[in-house]
C-alpha cells in the first residue's frame, strides 16, 4: 500500500481540511500531505487513555484512532468492540521516512463480534454491515449474561456509541453516510428473566 492512495486515507484527514471553506481546505490539504510524507499520525496519541465498560453494558464503538481511548476494559460481564481505522494495528508505509506502526487497541471483543480492523474504514455498506452484525451478535453475548449466574445482571444495556466524532462538516457527513445504511448512535435494552 502506498501512503498516496489518498482514497484509503478517507477517516484520516486533519480538522482543517474537511473544513468547506477554500483557504482552510487548501491549507488543511498541505497539512494532509505532509503528515503523508513526513509526519507522525500518531504524535500527541495517548496510549495510556483508558475506558472502562461498565458491568451488564455491552458497546459497540465507532470512531477515529487518535480520538478513542487506547486501553477499553471490560470484565465477564460486560463486552465491547471497536470499528475504526486500525484498531486492530496497521503499518503506514512511507515513501519518505521509516514506515509507522499503529498499535493495535487493547481490548478483548466480546464473542461473536467481527475481528478488529487492520486497515483504513470507510462509512460505507462495509462498514455499517460489520456494526449491525456486530449488534446483532451483542444482543445473542446479552443473553449469555442474563444466564451468568456470577453477573446478577438485571438487564444488559447494549450500545452502538459514536466516540470521538464531533459536530464539524467532514464527521456530520461521516454519521449521515452510516445514518442512510441504518447505523445510529442507539441503545438497547435486554431485560434478564
Amino acid at each position: 500500500m502506498s501512503s498516496f492512495e489518498l482514497h484509503q486515507s478517507a477517516l484520516c484527514f486533519p480538522d482543517s481540511a474537511t473544513r468547506p471553506e477554500p483557504i482552510a481546505f487548501i491549507a488543511g490539504f498541505g497539512e494532509f500531505i505532509y503528515e503523508l510524507v513526513a509526519g507522525d499520525p500518531l504524535a500527541g496519541y495517548d496510549r495510556t487513555k483508558q475506558y472502562t465498560v461498565p458491568k451488564c453494558t455491552i458497546e459497540i464503538i465507532f470512531g477515529h484512532y487518535r480520538k478513542l481511548p487506547h486501553i477499553i476494559n471490560t470484565d465477564s460481564c460486560s463486552g465491547a468492540t471497536v470499528h475504526g481505522c486500525a484498531a486492530g494495528g496497521m503499518t503506514i508505509e512511507r515513501w519518505f521516512g521509516p514506515n509507522i506502526i499503529v498499535p493495535p487497541k487493547q481490548l478483548t471483543p466480546f464473542p461473536g463480534a467481527k475481528p478488529l480492523s487492520t486497515s483504513y474504514v470507510h462509512p460505507n455498506d462495509e462498514l455499517a454491515q460489520a456494526i449491525l452484525a456486530d449488534f446483532q451478535a451483542g444482543l445473542a453475548y446479552a443473553q449469555q449474561l442474563c444466564r451468568n449466574e456470577a453477573c446478577s445482571c438485571s438487564s444488559v444495556t447494549l450500545s452502538i456509541k459514536f466516540l470521538g466524532l464531533d459536530d464539524s462538516w467532514y464527521d456530520s457527513k461521516i454519521k449521515e453516510h452510516l445514518r442512510k445504511r441504518g447505523v445510529t448512535e442507539q441503545s438497547q435494552v435486554v431485560q434478564c428473566r
